[in-house]
Order: C-alpha cells, then sequence, then structure tokens
C-alpha cells in the first residue's frame, strides 16, 4: 500500500490504518528491544551520582528486570507485538468489507446477503456506516466466520463480495500459526494445549510446553499479515479497474 498521489477510495481506509499500525508496533518494538539492551550499568551510575538508598534500589530492580528480558530472547514484549498483529488484522477486514458494501451496495443481491437478517435497532442506526457494519456482523453469524480457522474467518467475509483470490499456502500457514499464538498467549499463558498441538503440529511442541517466540517468529508472522492485506488491496483494485472498463 504505497502513498502515491492517486486519491485512494474510501474503503481502503481500514487497510490503510492496520498498515499504519503495525508499522508503529513494529517500530516500538524495535525502540524497546533496544532501550534494553543498552540498559546496562545504571546501578553504577546511580551510585556514582551519590544517590539515595531507594533510588539505588530501583535501579537495581529495574537493570535486573532488562537484563531478564534480554536474556530470555524479549519475550514479553514479542508476545504483546504478537497479539497485536492479529488483533489488528481481525479488526481491519471486517471493517474494509463494510466499507466495501457500503461503496458497492449492489454486493448486498449475492447469494451469501439472502439469509441476513438485521434487528430492527440497526435498520434505525444514525449512518449507514453503522448499517453496513451490522450486515457484516450478521454475515459473519450465518457463516461461523469466528469458528473458522486462521484466515478463513475473514476469507468467507471476502467471498461474499467477490473479493476471492488464491492464497499461497506457506503465507496460509503463517498465518494459522499467527492466530493460534495469539489465542494460545491470551487464553493460556503461553503453556500448548491439546488444541494448539494438533493445530500447529510442525511447530514440534507437545501439551504443557512452553511457547518461546524469537524476534524471527515475530517478523514472519508480520510479512505474513501485511503480504495478506496487501492482496485484499490489489484483488479489490484489479476487480474494480475491471468492472470500471466493461462500464465502459
Amino acid at each position: 500500500m504505497e502513498s502515491t498521489d492517486i486519491p485512494q477510495p474510501p474503503y481502503e481506509a481500514a487497510l490503510r490504518s492496520f498498515a499504519d499500525f503495525t508499522e508503529e508496533n513494529n517500530q516500538v518494538l524495535l525502540l524497546c528491544m533496544r532501550s534494553i539492551s543498552n540498559m546496562q550499568g545504571l546501578e553504577k551510575l546511580t551510585r556514582v551520582l551519590n544517590r539515595d538508598d531507594e533510588s539505588i534500589e530501583a535501579a537495581q530492580q529495574l537493570e535486573a528486570l532488562a537484563k531478564r528480558e534480554r536474556e530470555g530472547g524479549f519475550q514479553l514484549l514479542i508476545r504483546h507485538a504478537v497479539v497485536a498483529i492479529w488483533s489488528a488484522l481481525d479488526a481491519s477486514v471486517p471493517r474494509f468489507v463494510a466499507a466495501y458494501i457500503q461503496a458497492f451496495p449492489d454486493l448486498l443481491k449475492g447469494e451469501a446477503f439472502t439469509k441476513v437478517r438485521l434487528p430492527a435497532a440497526a435498520l434505525l442506526a444514525s449512518s449507514e456506516t453503522d448499517v453496513c457494519g451490522e450486515i457484516v456482523l450478521e454475515l459473519e453469524r450465518n457463516s461461523n466466520a469466528t469458528l473458522k480457522r486462521g484466515v478463513g474467518r475473514f476469507e468467507c467475509l471476502l467471498d461474499a463480495v467477490g473479493l476471492s483470490r488464491v492464497i499461497d499456502d506457506q503465507q496460509r500457514r503463517d498465518l494459522l500459526e499467527l492466530s493460534q499464538v495469539r489465542n494460545l498467549i491470551v487464553h493460556k499463558f503461553g503453556v500448548v494445549d491439546a488444541r494448539f498441538a494438533t493445530a500447529c503440529p510442525w511447530l514440534g511442541l507437545a501439551i504443557g510446553d512452553k511457547l518461546i517466540l524469537s524476534f524471527d517468529h515475530y517478523r514472519r508472522y508480520h510479512a505474513a499479515a501485511c503480504l495478506y492485506v496487501a492482496d485484499i488491496v490489489k484483488t479489490s483494485r484489479l476487480i474494480r479497474g475491471a468492472t470500471r472498463h466493461r462500464e465502459l
């Protein structure tokens, strides 16, 4: 999603927000890792400056914490960053689909929407944006999107608006792994359970193992998520371009 002088369609806003958020997430992670790596000698400096015992003790604790995080491979930082990537993806794709429907309401004539039933409160929503958001929520419920693994939860929404495309097997697996890692961190504090071991057998982890993430894991998840979003943008532009060409 490179910036250009060509005006971008409003429905891409959710995906631009994803790009901005994940870039900030990446930069903050790198900044924190670098800062912690350089946090050595704080206690000695505090003593040299003849600070009080309370300041010296605080410096000792801070330096010890930085050492543990360094030697542990920055587990807490990387875990937070990984969870943030999936959360951003989970928020952005449904928002994109809702905005896409708003831009092209004829899509509602498609078969995927025949079972969509909105509550009366949704029909009285204050804006068209709110209504489209409710439509996507109902579409998710009808398709059991939240029960699907990995990007399957997003693909049923994208398929409904005609944005089907081939997903590389490695990318699909990386995103499945990302989703499972996110769930394990949030719900199991990173301790491998049967569901995770079954869903990601290629990781070779057994029930009860503690999940250890490296920066390479994070980098792989980050790349897979960004490529996935970029593919959605490219597909939507190709399809809308082809549609405009036929209309001409």
